[in-house]
């Protein structure tokens, strides 16, 4: 009688740790796909205020090299994003 009633409590332990371990799963596949799908949307955000950043650097130290790589970023920006941004002149 007491190893069956022995058994029953692991079967209770055991029903709440995979009712615990599906719903972590859950939310880690949940939270994986949020992250992957807000990280392709707003890439060409994040870009936008990369280059911005880097612009107010530019007008800092007035790079020849830094300007002619800000200049490819942007014009790689504008092929692929909006809102449009003005290119250097680094001459």
């Amino acid at each position: 009688m007491a190893s069956n009633v022995t058994s029953l409590q692991w079967k209770l332990i055991l029903q709440k740790d995979r009712l615990v371990i599906k719903l972590v799963a859950i939310f880690v596949v949940v939270l994986s796909i949020v992250v992957i799908f807000g990280l392709s949307v707003n890439s060409c955000g994040l870009e936008h205020i990369g280059i911005i950043n880097d612009l107010k650097m530019y007008e800092n130290d007035m790079d020849p090299e830094f300007c002619a790589d800000l200049v490819e970023r942007i014009n790689s920006f504008n092929s692929q994003c909006s809102p449009y941004v003005e290119i250097l002149d680094c001459g």
